[in-house]
């Protein structure tokens, strides 16, 4: 298959002009990918390739993370309804005082992970923020020797304006979130729960 350049430009009555051009006339190769035939270019895309490949293994890495984050704190949650289920059991009065104790240790254990887990969310987007910055001084390198840019940004979005989220709503501080919601448990499991026994 011959491939060809098709061009387009208006003309002076604002008339749209199309026509094509063999490859071979700019001394192209018509087997040149995103039309960059010279050494550098090809250097470029295997850059791109190998640190889009690390991005993906790194978004798995993290989803993955978020998942099991997700899954030990809605079991801790399920462990904590059932221990306050057993508290609020009229028959359980000798008991109270342990389950509350357990409850507590729950609610801890719950902080403790949700720690951690913001800690390796932090590491994780530096990591990925290393390998958008790889990436930048890639492409401004690319661009002092007259490259256009014709990849999108590693990350996401345009070399000018990378994609990123709203740093509020961030899954990375999930871990935070239930930090607080344990918080939030253990500040009321203390007002209604041990308060009162005092």
């Amino acid at each position: 298959m011959k491939k060809k350049i098709i061009l387009a430009q208006l003309d002076d009555d604002g008339q749209l002009e199309v026509g094509e051009l063999d490859p071979a006339v700019l001394n192209l190769s018509p087997d040149a990918p995103l039309g960059l035939s010279d050494k550098r270019a090809t250097e470029l895309e295997k850059i791109y390739a190998r640190l889009r490949e690390q991005v993906n293994a790194e978004n798995q890495l993290y989803t993955q993370r978020i998942y099991w984050l997700i899954f030990i704190q809605a079991f801790l949650f399920a462990t904590i309804g059932l221990v306050l289920q057993a508290i609020l059991d009229p028959n359980a009065g000798p008991l109270n005082g342990f389950l509350i104790s357990f409850m507590a240790v729950i609610a801890l254990l719950g902080m403790f992970v949700g720690l951690v887990c913001h800690y390796i969310f932090s590491g994780a987007r530096n990591s990925m923020n290393e390998l958008g910055e790889m990436w930048s001084e890639a492409v401004a390198e690319a661009a002092e020797e007259g490259e256009a840019r014709k990849f999108p940004h590693v990350r996401g979005g345009t070399q000018k304006n990378p994609k990123r989220h709203n740093w509020l709503f961030r899954s990375g501080y999930l871990g935070l979130a239930f930090v607080a919601a344990w918080m939030s448990l253990a500040i009321l499991a203390y007002v209604y729960l041990l308060r009162p026994m005092i």
